[in-house]
């Protein structure tokens, strides 16, 4: 179980601190090698234990090794930053990955790449996937959802439509329900000429506070006209 990257005295300490979590003993679902590539794994990106818990929980559901997992998660955000046009760092997006909680998880099939697909596109809206697994679920009080929609429309002159983010949060589809909102949103030069009752109306009906609507069009407006070669360098 051991490799030339940690010592037998690390993967012990790992393997205890990941069964704990797991409750169920980590060499009842991963191989000596896999147990040794965790190890690696969490050294060399710094994974707290409920981190490392997570990457051999969804490494082993999706079937993939835990190279494979982690190369999925990377090559899905590159591919994410490339048609949006955005810097989305790959260590918040690994680490939202392995901190996504099971319901979420699961409901994007346990799959590497979809679920940083969607951690990317809720980092972009400046948010972590479990604050819009949160709007999804207030999008889908319909009746309260609606009313919030033609507030906002009446104050914002007809700015904000939802059907289709009620669509993608009924799908569980964070990815698409994150992109809906940010276009849904405003520009930051029609945030500031709305007054406070209009900003607030618009952010209430998409699920967000004030603050988080206006953070999330500072990070547009952070990645708008930079260069492909300069979106890169912003990857850390």
């Amino acid at each position: 179980m051991n490799s030339n990257l940690v010592t037998s005295v690390e993967t012990l300490k790992m393997m205890g601190e990941v069964s704990t979590r797991l409750n169920m003993n980590l060499n009842g679902i991963m191989g000596p090698e896999q147990v040794g590539r965790l190890t690696e794994s969490v050294k060399l990106l710094g994974l707290g234990a409920d981190e490392a818990a997570g990457l051999a929980k969804f490494s082993t559901i999706s079937g993939e090794s835990i190279d494979e997992f982690q190369k999925s998660v990377v090559e899905s955000t590159n591919k994410f930053n490339g048609l949006n046009k955005s810097a989305i760092n790959h260590g918040q997006v690994m680490q939202d990955v392995l901190s996504t909680s099971d319901d979420i998880a699961l409901s994007l099939g346990g799959d590497a790449g979809r679920i940083a697909a969607a951690a990317a596109a809720a980092r972009k809206l400046g948010m972590d996937l479990k604050r819009v697994d949160g709007i999804a679920g207030s999008l889908m009080d319909f009746e309260s959802s609606i009313q919030n929609e033609l507030e906002a429309q009446l104050l914002t002159r007809g700015r904000i439509n939802l059907a289709k983010a009620r669509e993608f949060a009924l799908n569980n589809d964070l990815k698409g329900l994150s992109q809906e909102l940010a276009n849904n949103g405003a520009s930051s030069a029609e945030f500031s000429q709305m007054n406070r009752i209009q900003q607030e109306s618009l952010a209430k009906a998409l699920g967000m506070s004030r603050e988080e609507l206006a953070k999330s069009l500072i990070l547009r407006e952070l990645n708008a006209g930079k260069s492909a070669e300069e979106l890169e360098d912003l990857q850390i």
